[in-house]
């Protein structure tokens, strides 16, 4: 008895803190649980033959004001093996600049004589950022 009674007050609890509405300010998140994860959105860039694209400069841009640009520490993420072409380009650390809005990015490639340019829909709710729209795989064609 006591058992189920606290699967469902813990059942509620989590109910009840998923219903809550956010404002536009993730300090409203108070009571939200989030996993520990650090998310982070990727792509993965291939040449035009579908070989994975290694040495890509990329580089995250807000399409609404271009001055913005997204510094990520990393472009390239370790975790995937042999130059495996998969690049991160928008991740946790800017959580709040996505908070519970539309942000749109351009994302831009450049390897040489070769270039992407693709556009993204980002946002975050109280805990990660997600991509909203946005192609996962780019292609790079000569400029």
């Amino acid at each position: 008895m006591i058992r189920n009674l606290i699967i469902i007050t813990l059942i509620s609890n989590l109910v009840y803190s998923c219903s809550q509405p956010c404002d536009n300010s993730p300090d409203f998140c108070g009571d939200v649980v989030c996993t520990t994860i650090f998310a982070q959105i990727y792509i993965k860039v291939l040449f035009e033959d579908n070989r994975s694209a290694d040495s890509v400069i990329i580089k995250t841009i807000n399409k609404n004001d271009p001055n913005i640009i997204y510094e990520l520490s990393y472009y390239y993420d370790q975790f995937f093996p042999n130059n495996s072409g998969v690049y991160t380009i928008f991740d946790d650390s800017f959580r709040e600049v996505a908070f519970n809005k539309n942000l749109e990015i351009i994302v831009e490639g450049n390897r040489n004589d070769l270039s992407f340019e693709e556009e993204f829909v980002i946002s975050s709710d109280c805990c990660h950022v997600f991509k909203v729209s946005g192609p996962d795989t780019v292609y790079l064609k000569p400029n």
